[in-house]
């Protein structure tokens, strides 16, 4: 039975178990999402068992000097099997000092020669600074490389910044109902889940919250919280409903004084200074947002909690330590179609 695209969306945004490797192993199966794979981005899994069919790398991730791709085919793909009938998923992750990366700074996948004799359905590159940019496309080629056969339908996607990550969807047309009209949208949806590089996150973060701590002030109420409330009773003010937010996670998380909690997500320092406050635990928060960094900073400071509280400007990724709970928490709306 093929599958639509609305409940292969709604697969791929709502696993409740996934696969964490910080590296490709040749002897795991993957599904879900690989989690910080090389420690520098979480990679989207379509529905299913997949092992590596090929994978190839070089040089060590910690140097910056490292490139890896895979390519990944269902589980009960044989050896013998035409991989064109099958559905591939392709990533690549290139290292900062890469020279690798470099090339790829100027070299646009969507304009290459991959897909020359192919249609582009979508096509959107958007360039970052000096070099960086992004860019999917979305084709539908066949075993050829030609628009005549449309056996598959190919999604690819690319991210430039302190590291290259590349990502392509290779979709076998008769598993999926997918037409030249909607897998252009569907991509969108698809790369969604990707552009969360540790460069990446940062660009989306100062070009968002650090517009100025002033202008969140101006709308926001005293607390600084800055995701949905919890208007129970309705007739809360926001201020209101957004302590009763906040009390509601450490309820949910039974937080005791003796607790060491991990925030990731600072926001403006709401929900560190409520759980310290009302139950007397530690917390460690992180921002990589320079304005709530140095606004929280001094609202410790005014508080006199340096003792409970320790900020960090560091990206989650790159967190270590030891503690007894953790809490991250935004507002989440998912698509009711592609």
């Amino acid at each position: 039975m093929k599958n639509t695209i609305i409940s292969t969306l709604a697969l791929l945004l709502s696993f409740t178990s996934y696969s964490v490797a910080e590296e490709f192993n040749e002897n795991l199966l993957y599904t879900g999402t690989i989690n910080s794979a090389y420690n520098q981005v979480d990679l989207p899994m379509l529905p299913g068992n997949w092992k590596i069919y090929d994978l190839e790398k070089s040089g060590s991730v910690p140097s910056g000097n490292f490139y890896v791709f895979a390519t990944l085919v269902p589980q009960d793909t044989g050896p013998n099997d035409n991989a064109v009938y099958f559905d591939n998923i392709n990533f690549g992750i290139l290292g900062s000092k890469s020279e690798e990366t470099d090339y790829r700074r100027t070299f646009f996948g969507c304009d290459s020669g991959f897909y020359s004799a192919a249609e582009t359905k979508t096509k959107n590159i958007v360039t970052r600074g000096s070099g960086n940019f992004e860019e999917t496309c979305s084709v539908a080629v066949n075993e050829e490389g030609d628009v005549a056969g449309k056996l598959s339908n190919q999604f690819y996607y690319t991210d430039c910044g302190e590291v290259c990550v590349e990502v392509s969807f290779s979709l076998y047309r008769e598993n999926y109902n997918l037409n030249a009209d909607n897998f252009g949208e569907f991509s969108e949806k698809l790369f969604g889940a990707i552009r969360n590089t540790v460069s990446g996150s940062k660009e989306n973060i100062v070009a968002h919250y650090d517009l100025s701590n002033e202008f969140f002030e101006t709308w926001l109420d005293k607390s600084m919280t800055y995701s949905c409330a919890v208007f129970e009773p309705e007739n809360l003010s926001l201020y209101d409903a957004s302590i009763e937010k906040l009390d509601r996670i450490c309820r949910k998380l039974n937080i005791k004084a003796d607790d060491h909690i991990i925030e990731i997500g600072t926001g403006w320092g709401s929900f560190a200074l409520h759980a310290v406050k009302k139950y007397g635990c530690k917390v460690t928060t992180t921002t990589i947002s320079n304005r709530q960094h140095e606004y929280v900073s001094n609202l410790i400071n005014a508080e006199g909690l340096e003792d409970k509280i320790t900020l960090l400007k560091e990206d989650y990724r790159s967190l270590s330590g030891q503690y007894d709970k953790s809490v991250s928490y935004t507002h989440l709306t998912l698509p009711t179609k592609a």
